[in-house]
């Protein structure tokens, strides 16, 4: 099957950039962008299948301009510009075309409202309805759930929950549920403190806490939940996080690409 090569072409990425989720798990944004950009050598992509080649280029051009935000506190406006030109750009294979508009799915749902960028419903529907996209990743629809209830698009959000639901990652599924679950609770006005501390005792990784502080708070503190006992457990979870406490749950590969 065409999704499963696409799954193990994927999975030996993880593999190799298995250092780069180690150092975002901790903060160390910088140090990540250095293994994004060792992965994205020339020599080393221009050893590799095209198809596989073609995979790997896109999914890395997306982490290289997200590890940057993360690094520099800011999207480089230029940097997103240039990314969002390129995976505009037709590939030769079906797998390499499916993960150039997934790429670029996500850095639009990333950079709206930033940049000068706005994503459109219209345009959001237009690429996650395009028809080189063969199927969502669960990491997809996470950053569609951000992206929906920034915008209060509640279908949406109601639709990245279900699908991590019924098809959950292999990567932290429990954390991504827990998420997704309090996103919808939040907008939908029926937010619990066990909400809130469920998901903070997931907290395995600092950008974890970051984004919560950022996204989340606000509507929490709005809803009278939040106090200094919280603020305790979500201090807790970033040192332990930062100084490298907790092991990354990354499931290694069960396959191998055929050729």
């Amino acid at each position: 099957m065409i999704s499963e090569r696409h799954r193990l072409i994927i999975d030996d990425l993880r593999e190799l950039s298995r250092p780069l989720y180690f150092h975002y798990s901790r903060g160390e944004y910088r140090d990540a962008l250095e293994v994004v950009d060792a992965l994205l050598s020339s020599d080393r992509l221009a050893d590799l299948p095209v198809e596989v080649r073609e995979v790997q280029l896109c999914y890395l051009l997306l982490m290289r301009v997200a590890m940057r935000q993360y690094d520099e506190q800011a999207w480089d406006c230029d940097s997103v510009s240039s990314t969002i030109e390129r995976l505009g750009v037709e590939l030769e294979t079906v797998l390499g075309n499916h993960q150039r508009i997934s790429s670029l799915l996500q850095l639009r749902v990333f950079t709206d409202g930033e940049c000068g960028l706005s994503l459109r419903r219209e345009e959001f529907d237009q690429l996650f309805r395009h028809p080189h996209i063969l199927n969502l990743s669960p990491n997809l629809w996470d950053s569609i759930g951000m992206y929906a209830f920034r915008n209060g698009f509640q279908d949406l959000l109601e639709t990245a929950f279900e699908n991590v639901t019924i098809a959950p990652g292999k990567v932290m599924p429990q954390e991504s549920w827990q998420r997704l679950n309090l996103l919808l609770q939040l907008s939908m006005g029926r937010v619990t403190r066990r909400d809130v501390e469920e998901y903070i005792r997931l907290m395995r990784m600092v950008p974890q806490v970051e984004e919560f502080r950022r996204e989340m708070l606000p509507a929490i503190n709005d809803a009278g939940i939040w106090d200094e006992e919280l603020d305790k457990q979500l201090c807790l979870m970033h040192s332990q996080a930062s100084s490298g406490e907790f092991q990354i749950r990354l499931q290694r590969r069960t396959g191998r690409i055929r050729n």
